[in-house]
């Protein structure tokens, strides 16, 4: 993820800096890693701090603008505004999806009956590993193959077990 930050009628200082960065990567846990990149735009007019931040997420923008006394004071009302918006946003697209028609008959053959090959169905979240992690994980669960998002490269990975008895990874691109 990328973060740019631009001023006006303020110096930016490593401390700044880190406190906004900080605030925005815990934005990217309440997205699942899905941020592509954010705009921060910080000025100074009179005795008005006033902070804006565009969220950059793959099909959505997230906006958010707070003026206060203080920067860092302007940072958290803005961030805590974002938060609110991408809860809502997932909330929606929970709400959305679990209501697909094509999402309930995913696993229904033509004539209704579940397929024999496929004996049943888990759901699972999407966790973020390394790929160390992950074959710990898959041993751990005792199972064929696992996947994660990948800390390193932010894409969803699978590991698997290979029949000649070592591991592969696949990478996903999407």
């Amino acid at each position: 993820m990328k973060i740019s930050i631009t001023t006006r009628n303020v110096k930016l200082t490593k401390p700044l800096e880190d406190y906004v960065t900080k605030k925005i990567e815990k934005l990217t846990h309440f997205l699942m890693h899905q941020i592509i990149n954010a705009q921060v735009k910080m000025e100074v007019e009179k005795y008005r701090q006033i902070v804006e931040i565009k969220l950059h997420v793959e099909g959505h923008i997230f906006k958010a603008k707070e003026v206060s006394s203080d920067m860092y004071a302007a940072v958290d009302l803005t961030t805590d505004k974002l938060e609110r918006q991408v809860n809502k946003f997932k909330e929606i697209q929970k709400g959305h999806h679990s209501k697909h028609p094509a999402k309930q008959e995913i696993y229904r053959m033509s004539d209704g009956s579940a397929p024999q090959d496929i004996l049943g169905t888990r759901k699972q979240d999407l966790k973020y590993f390394t790929p160390k992690q992950a074959l710990n994980e898959m041993d751990a669960l005792e199972l064929n193959f696992f996947a994660f998002s990948n800390r390193y490269t932010d894409k969803v990975t699978i590991v698997y077990k290979k029949e000649n008895g070592g591991n592969g990874l696949l990478e996903l691109n999407y």
